[in-house]
């Protein structure tokens, strides 16, 4: 207990490194033990003085002025009895203890490691070792609160987010058409976007156009039929960052069926159109072939609202819609998050 409260309070007052102007200053080493202090946690005081008292009543006046926690300093000297040495003075005056503490030592010029960085550590060896001594009884070290701050909650991490909702997109593709009897089958494309509130759930909603028509033929002539189909499918992904994964979804809107009828006497083609509604469910795989796109691979089944069919003379030469079959491939583009 007596650790932390000692080590906030250093982080509180802050730690004085004091850059004398003489000769024997080191500037690069006090720059590294700034920063080597500041990375331990420490606020760092920097306070340059030419005084020429000793270093001792630096120390011990800088701390006072700045209400610190301790001071310290650092000199050289270019004399050593080893050329390949540089003398390296640290002083750290410790406020709490009313304490002074000198060491006087050699670091090598062609080390692995910088002189600089080496006296940098040191200093942080002894600012610490400072703190971490017990204190006596005489001079305790000034009760601070310890404030633990809670962190907010936050999601597991490495989470990987491909196709994370919300997230909107663009859909086009190829459609195959058909119904039970003697329509046949037609062939269109189709274009859309959707929309995913959740990464397995959303809305698509598309328009499909049919591009070869069907063909009829009877007594009276050729009929060509078509649609345009508008509606809004709810989708679902059983597994939407998989890279397969099958998917459902149900939905309805409308479906406009044109046909334009050429008379065999007149050759005059006559236009006509009906609107109804369409209700449907379909099934399917989605292929993840990017991490923004998907392909996806649909078969789907609808009844139209009434049942459709195609008359000749009044005569009906087809019905359709109970159900409407058609096949689907679409490429489905997601904006990235």
């Amino acid at each position: 207990m007596w650790f932390m409260s000692t080590w906030v309070y250093a982080a509180e007052h802050g730690i004085v490194v004091v850059r004398q102007i003489t000769a024997q200053s080191w500037p690069e080493a006090e720059r590294r033990a700034c920063a080597e202090l500041e990375a331990s946690g420490f606020r760092v005081i920097e306070v340059s003085e030419s005084s020429s008292e000793p270093t001792e009543g630096i120390l011990q006046d800088v701390s006072k002025t700045y209400a610190a926690a301790a001071a310290i300093a650092i000199s050289r000297s270019e004399r050593s009895r080893d050329e390949d040495m540089i003398a390296v003075e640290v002083s750290v005056f410790d406020v709490a203890r009313n304490a002074f503490r000198k060491r006087t030592t050699g670091v090598p010029r062609n080390a692995a490691i910088a002189p600089e960085e080496q006296v940098a550590l040191l200093s942080v060896e002894m600012v610490r070792a400072v703190l971490l001594d017990p204190l006596t009884p005489e001079r305790p070290v000034p009760r601070v609160p310890i404030v633990r701050a809670r962190r907010k909650a936050s999601g597991p991490p490495n989470v990987r987010r491909t196709f994370d909702a919300p997230r909107a997109g663009v859909r086009t593709g190829l459609t195959a058409t058909g119904a039970l009897g003697d329509l046949g089958f037609l062939g269109g494309a189709l274009i859309g976007g959707s929309w995913y509130p959740v990464a397995r759930m959303g809305l698509d909603g598309e328009l499909a156009l049919t591009a070869i028509p069907a063909r009829l033929s009877s007594m009276a002539g050729e009929t060509w039929v078509g649609f345009v189909v508008s509606r809004v499918h709810l989708s679902l992904l059983a597994f939407p960052r998989a890279f397969v994964s099958p998917s459902v979804g149900v939905g309805g809107g409308a479906i406009v069926v044109w046909s334009s009828a050429i008379s065999a006497s007149s050759h005059v083609a006559r236009p006509d159109a009906a609107v109804g509604g369409l209700l449907g469910i379909r099934a399917g795989l989605a292929l993840r072939v990017a991490r923004a796109l998907r392909l996806q691979f649909e078969a789907r089944t609808a009844i139209t609202i009434p049942e459709g069919a195609v008359l000749a003379d009044r005569h009906p030469l087809a019905r359709f819609g109970r159900p409407l079959l058609e096949g689907a491939l679409v490429l489905e583009w997601l904006w990235p998050r």
